[in-house]
């Protein structure tokens, strides 16, 4: 596989996971129904489970030197988002749009960050 279309994929995942991101913003400022908001938790964090687990299998393919930390801060984000769906069913709440925005910051700066670094890495290791 060529670096363009790894990086290309990539690239458009994260695409899809800020517009799923952003539909969830969008359904907790329409205060739709607590059920709707639910399923776009489910399918964003299900969504960026498939993401990061193949994220993980190219630094792991190509031995990223940066993968523990990489790795780490994927969980700590799955422990953020997952905590959120859980206090959104716990206090069927939508009193959470301050813990979103603070999570899509996480991932625009995970991005231009990490994944950026990782993207450097596997131009560089496929010279």
């Amino acid at each position: 596989m060529s670096e363009s279309v790894v990086e290309h994929s990539m690239e458009a995942e994260h695409g899809i996971q800020f517009s799923l991101f952003g539909a969830l913003r969008d359904a907790i400022d329409s205060s739709q129904s607590a059920e709707e908001v639910s399923r776009l938790f489910d399918h964003f964090i299900d969504y960026t489970n498939v993401h990061f687990l193949s994220e993980s299998l190219m630094m792991r393919l190509y031995n990223f030197p940066e993968y523990v930390m990489h790795e780490s801060e994927h969980d700590h984000f799955m422990d953020k988002i997952n905590t959120l769906r859980r206090k959104f069913r716990d206090e069927n709440s939508l009193n959470v749009k301050e813990d979103i925005d603070e999570l899509i910051q996480w991932l625009t700066d995970h991005v231009d960050g990490l994944d950026r670094s990782l993207h450097s890495f596997l131009r560089e290791k496929r010279g």
